[in-house]
């Protein structure tokens, strides 16, 4: 029989730790893991698997890509202890959509938070100066595009922050050609 009160504990404790610790300036939160945390707490990883039975699945606020309608593509869909301290499903959930065979498109990837944010971002194949990425509401760790929708070039070694869009010039269906004349005048 699995202890799942016990496990749901350990992850709430190791959750705390790890935001604690992040919130402290503490960059590395290595020593702040599930496989030591699991030893201290006397957790299995069925106890583990277990709980996460016990806890609802997020639902998509947005089922079908915007660029050809198709079901977004995930590689599992079930609540499960990844990383450190994240609940895969529960705590936030990562989809993408590249088109069919013969209806490819560039990737589109979709980000969904439990607090209910949302972030898209969306690759750009085959641009000949840039290595183009357009993000709606960007989730990444940069301060100056955090939450904002931008268009950025990250080829090299380089993160280029080329235009910041409203999102009445940056709709999620946008065509490749409008986000093209974007940037036309960027350099």
């Amino acid at each position: 029989m699995s202890n799942i009160v016990l496990a749901q504990q350990m992850i709430e404790s190791l959750k705390k730790d790890w935001k604690d610790a992040w919130n402290n300036g503490e960059r590395y939160v290595g020593h702040i893991n599930y496989r030591d945390y699991s030893k201290n707490f006397g957790v299995s990883e069925e106890d583990i698997k277990a709980y996460c039975q016990t806890l609802t699945m997020m639902t998509p606020i947005y089922s079908t890509c915007f660029l050809c309608g198709r079901e977004w593509v995930s590689l599992e869909k079930e609540v499960r202890l990844t990383g450190n301290c994240h609940i895969e499903w529960v705590d936030s959930f990562t989809m993408w959509c590249c088109g069919e065979d013969g209806n490819e498109h560039d990737t589109m990837w979709y980000h969904q938070y439990k607090d209910g944010r949302l972030s898209f971002n969306r690759e750009l194949d085959e641009h000949p100066l840039f290595e183009l990425e357009v993000r709606w509401n960007c989730s990444c760790m940069v301060e100056e595009c955090h939450d904002k929708n931008v268009i950025v070039d990250h080829s090299n070694e380089d993160y280029k922050i080329l235009k910041f869009c409203s999102q009445e010039e940056l709709p999620y269906n946008i065509s490749r050609e409008d986000i093209l004349k974007l940037i036309k005048d960027v350099k």
